[in-house]
């Protein structure tokens, strides 16, 4: 491979996306660590901050339901039985957001192995036909 053949400027611009998108996995993960653990305190009582009202009418805007879930009744079996449905479907959730996120990142640095490989090889090619050449000169 000559030379004037190799595109530097693109090996390392992707060389760069690599790092960026490995890094801002490594971030999202981090983040996902502290909301699971900002949850856990909540559930142990540590923080309890959390109303049962918000929490209801939260779930009532995302899901857009027509049919509302009701909280206004004294019945406390009724709000136990959403509160562990609401703490079972955040814990899911997160713990299935954390595996994408971690699966990406050892996708990222396993990518990152390959440009450093490749990297190497055309270092290596690049030096050799310089030698070459010097050596033909002479």
């Amino acid at each position: 491979m000559k030379h004037a053949q190799l595109d530097f400027v693109r090996l390392h611009n992707v060389a760069k996306h690599v790092i960026h998108l490995l890094e801002s996995s490594e971030a999202a993960i981090q983040t996902i660590k502290c909301m699971q653990s900002a949850h856990q305190k909540l559930l142990s009582g540590e923080e309890h901050t959390a109303n049962l009202d918000t929490i209801v009418r939260a779930l009532n805007r995302i899901q857009g339901s027509a049919q509302d879930i009701s909280t206004s009744s004294k019945d406390d079996n009724s709000k136990s039985v959403l509160e562990n449905f609401v703490r079972r479907e955040t814990e899911s959730n997160l713990h299935y957001i954390m595996g994408l996120f971690q699966s990406t990142n050892l996708r990222l640095r396993s990518l990152e192995k390959r440009m450093n490989n490749t990297v190497n090889l055309v270092r290596y090619s690049t030096l050799e036909a310089e030698s070459v050449y010097i050596l033909t000169i002479f």
